[in-house]
């Protein structure tokens, strides 16, 4: 074991933790020699862990260990792949029985990594499929199957994939008659018909995917029937089995066939056992609460599957005329689609706001197709995990999302995809400036290192959170975001500095060009200024490949009142003065200090590439955050 430690730092023996505190091991030692380490950064981002325990390991510990994991790892992926093709009774029935389902469909599945997904055949495709039977749908007109070019991984070590084209088809299998005698229940109608013809709302048009060109779509006139205003125009119902559990899902797209404007639009799928009892009810939305006259919209429903279901019907439960007018859309731009090294499916892009209105709540939605314009897959990317990032967006707004599909989808011709979101009463904060940014790739895996600055004179904020968007040419090939200090809570006072650490992890690491943008919350809570760090002292070491730098310091309380949650934040300079590097305490100390008291810390961050742009002779910069106890 190196370790780099300045002539003018403490000795060797003074860095030892006070009575207590024992000195701190790397954490991540045992784990990143079990497990690749590549896989770790994939998987997890970067790890901190705060540890008191002493952890040794001998080389043939390491290997026996390593062996013992590599062993149970393929067990359970065995376990794992068997139970994921193992369908329950009810299910297997489904997928035989001709007079309800038709043949099953060829499917192009990768190995079960982790486990396998389960489609059942085609199902719905008609007008409302009310019962077992379903009514002959108004004929559509295929759009053809398209080119597709995605972009498979390269080897991990390998920052820039290869592009391979795929072509997609599918050929579609005649569903035969249903024999089954279900009795239809009809749709729930409520309100009455406005007498002026709405507006009509621009029916969104499928997208070849990762590049957002646009393919044209045969428009849709609507009927002037009012009874049945709302059909199904496709649907299809997906089965997984994890462990000893069995998840349900049903696909599809409702459309607005009448003149009017409706609203509450209930889509229900019901499960029967072979008998015809309805076993399971699943009931649902479409994701824009109200359609226009020919306006189409997905949706998506969830749930456990029963034992002993055997046969399915897809219908539209009801809906409501209304006055309403249908939101104007959003704009979904620079779209990209990727697989990654473990068979998983990214989404990114950007969504602007062209309307006139501010608009938080945003929700971006992707469908997937078969060459004949049948619904194969629904995802959304669950409204502000997975973006768009900014909560609220002004006129001309844009912002990015990126998120990983699930369940896997599975190979499909062409793509459509929009955004749904509600009307803001308040405009966005703004921003604040990001500074001494650097960037560094480990694996497939991209950090962002930087600080921000509150400039707005005399207001403290808080839940200060750093966007960050990855382009290559105009798409947007990953993004992510984190709040600073990685603390939602954390306030930053007038005219100070706090570091973020930012991984970008799953999707494209390669890119040319990236862009910053910072939202935050006014507040009236003080920054964290009256504790200091007293008596610190820090080494910076290497071990087999590993780097960390270690930090021990003193807390000392200088308010007047007591204070508990105390982290250290560490912020590490490169020559140029840009951040190379930031870490803080994992877990707070919950300790009450009262004032005047003091109390020791230990803090480890890790370097995976080595001490890069750190020289170790000089400061890294400290700072105290803790929670006034009331």
């Amino acid at each position: 074991m190196l370790v780099h430690q300045p002539g003018r730092h403490v000795p060797e023996h003074s860095v030892s933790p006070p009575p207590g505190r024992p000195r701190l091991r790397h954490p991540a030692r045992v784990i990143l020699r079990l497990l690749d380490h590549e896989m770790v950064n994939h998987v997890a981002g970067p790890l901190h862990i705060t540890t008191h325990k002493e952890t040794t390991m001998t080389q043939r510990q390491v290997r026996k260990g390593y062996i013992t994991l590599m062993v149970l790892m393929v067990f359970t992926v065995a376990v794992i792949a068997v139970t994921a093709t193992s369908v329950s009774p009810g299910l297997q029935a489904a997928q035989t029985a001709a007079e309800l389902t038709g043949p099953a469909q060829p499917l192009n599945q990768p190995i079960c990594q982790p486990y396998c997904d389960v489609y059942l055949p085609y199902m719905v495709n008609g007008h409302v499929y009310t019962g077992d039977t379903p009514t002959p749908a108004p004929t559509r007109t295929p759009t053809p199957t398209p080119e597709i070019n995605l972009t498979p991984p390269g080897p991990l070590d390998t920052p820039t994939p290869t592009t391979t084209k795929i072509f997609l088809t599918r050929t579609p299998t005649p569903t035969p008659s249903a024999t089954a005698t279900a009795t239809a229940i009809p749709p729930t109608v409520t309100g009455t018909p406005p007498t002026a013809t709405p507006t009509g709302m621009p029916t969104s048009t499928p997208t070849v995917m990762p590049t957002g060109t646009a393919t044209a779509t045969p428009t849709i006139t609507p009927t002037s029937t009012l009874a049945g205003a709302v059909e199904i125009l496709s649907a299809t119902v997906y089965s997984r089995t994890l462990g000893a559990r069995t998840s349900v899902y049903v696909f599809g797209e409702v459309r607005n066939v009448s003149t009017a404007t409706v609203e509450n639009v209930q889509v229900r799928a019901r499960f029967r056992n072979g008998s015809g009892t309805v076993v399971k009810t699943i009931t649902g939305e479409p994701y824009h609460p109200v359609l226009g006259p020919g306006q189409v919209s997905a949706f998506k429903l969830e749930g456990d599957l029963p034992e002993g279901a055997e046969k399915h019907s897809v219908e539209v439960a009801g809906y409501a005329f209304t006055a309403k007018s249908a939101l104007p859309p959003l704009e979904v731009i620079h779209t990209h689609l990727y697989t990654d090294d473990f068979g998983q499916v990214w989404f990114s892009g950007e969504v602007r706001n062209p309307t006139a209105t501010n608009v938080t709540h945003a929700k971006v939605v992707i469908v997937l197709y078969d060459g004949q314009g049948k619904v194969l897959f629904v995802d959304d990317s669950k409204e502000g995990w997975a973006g768009p990032y900014l909560d609220v967006l002004a006129t001309g707004d844009v912002s990015p999302f990126h998120w990983v599909l699930d369940p896997r989808p599975p190979e499909f011709a062409q793509a459509r995809f929009f955004a749904v979101y509600e009307p803001s009463p308040v405009p966005p904060p703004g921003t604040l400036p990001v500074l001494n940014v650097s960037k560094s790739e480990s694996g497939s895996a991209v950090y962002v290192h930087g600080e921000v600055l509150n400039d707005l004179g005399s207001t403290a904020v808080t839940e200060v959170k750093v966007i960050a968007t990855l382009y290559q040419g105009e798409t947007v090939v990953n993004a992510g975001w984190q709040y600073v200090t990685a603390k939602r809570t954390f306030v930053l006072g007038p005219g100070q500095k706090a570091p973020f650490k930012l991984p970008i992890t799953g999707g494209q690491a390669a890119h040319d060009r990236a862009s910053y943008r910072v939202t935050f919350v006014t507040t009236d809570a003080s920054a964290p200024t009256e504790v200091a760090i007293v008596e610190p002292s820090w080494r910076c070491v290497e071990d087999e490949g590993i780097y960390w730098v270690e930090i021990e310091g003193v807390f000392e309380n200088q308010a007047s009142t007591s204070v508990t949650d105390l982290r250290a934040i560490a912020t590490f300079y490169g020559s140029g003065g840009q951040v190379v590097n930031a870490g803080w305490t994992s877990s707070p100390y919950d300790d009450i200090l009262a004032p005047g008291q003091q109390l020791p810390f230990n803090l480890i961050v890790h370097f995976f590439d080595g001490f890069v742009g750190f020289n170790c002779s000089d400061d890294p910069s400290l700072m105290a955050d803790y929670r006034p106890v009331p």
